[in-house]
């Protein structure tokens, strides 16, 4: 083997550390600002002088939000390119984040949620494509671990950062961070399309397949089954999860630092799924499942 060739087999398998980190950061950011609400719902509410179910609709509109914006931006990756749907959803968050930080009133914070919850939903499927699309084979799993362990990461650095800083500076410094790690991801999303454009133009980037739609996998066996489950399970997830921050500062003394901290512990425990995967292989994955969701009922 020449050494051109040895030369293109170490660029093509050459990990994407922007790209993961990129894509970590974004998801990050996203379930952050997401889960965030909760222990600040009752300083937003004393602050938009309003009720704290009031202002939980915020975390239904960005979940309808998601909804909307999944099939709405994220085929623009499809069409043109995942770059563009990534900024694309980037560039929603940020303003809507700044909205958020902004808002003087509930209706510009609802209209920011909002924002925010159409972003998520064109930046984290097309991160999950991504690493279809760009992530050589062998770092594939690797990096797809990375960017769903952001989920827990969120849940415990995320949420009680952004809780503590509520609590000690101000909830819209919150919000402020959120947009200014948004930045920061955007660049390092440039970085990625410029390395991108490089392999492009060597002839070194690997040919990528025509995506499915989603009728395609509706048709995939136990596909609708998995979904309906999904979309149960988030429904009593997010309905328990929506009040207990304002359940915790009413328990607890401390505020909004100490609802994060109980939210981090939460967290800590989502992120054990690394060793519930490895025991789901091995006593089967359906058989998992129902263990799973019986205990869920049960709690």
């Amino acid at each position: 083997m020449n050494s051109k060739q040895n030369n293109d087999i170490e660029t093509k398998h050459h990990f994407p550390l922007f790209l993961a980190l990129a894509l970590t950061m974004g998801v990050f950011a996203a379930g952050s600002e997401e889960l965030v609400i909760s222990p600040l719902l009752p300083d937003l509410a004393k602050a938009f002088n309003s009720d704290v179910s009031v202002l939980a609709l915020s975390i239904s509109i960005y979940g309808v939000m998601i909804f909307i914006g999944a099939p709405l931006l994220v085929p623009l990756g499809d069409k043109y390119s995942r770059e563009l749907s990534l900024l694309a959803g980037l560039m929603i968050f940020i303003i809507g984040t700044v909205i958020c930080a902004l808002a003087q009133n509930i209706f510009f914070f609802f209209l920011g949620r909002a924002l925010s919850g159409l972003a998520a939903g064109a930046f984290v499927p097309t991160a999950y494509a991504v690493v279809g699309d760009r992530v050589p084979y062998t770092y594939r799993g690797k990096v797809m671990g990375l960017i769903v362990s952001s989920w827990s990461l969120a849940l415990i650095f995320g949420v009680p950062l952004g809780s503590f800083i509520g609590g000690v500076l101000h909830w819209r410094w919150t919000f402020w961070i959120f947009a200014l790690m948004g930045i920061l991801v955007v660049l390092l999303i440039l970085l990625e399309m410029r390395r991108h454009a490089e392999h492009k133009n060597n002839g070194k980037e690997e040919k990528e397949e025509p995506a499915g739609t989603f009728r395609d996998a509706l048709k995939v066996p136990r596909v609708p089954v998995y979904i309906t489950i999904t979309f149960c399970n988030m429904i009593g997830f997010y309905g328990m999860y929506s009040f207990l921050g304002s359940y915790l500062q009413g328990v607890f003394t401390g505020g909004n630092t100490a609802a994060g901290l109980f939210i981090m512990i939460y967290g800590i425990g989502f992120s054990m799924s690394v060793i519930t995967g490895k025991v789901a292989d091995r006593i089967g994955k359906m058989r998992s499942l129902l263990i799973a969701l019986g205990v869920i009922s049960v709690l």
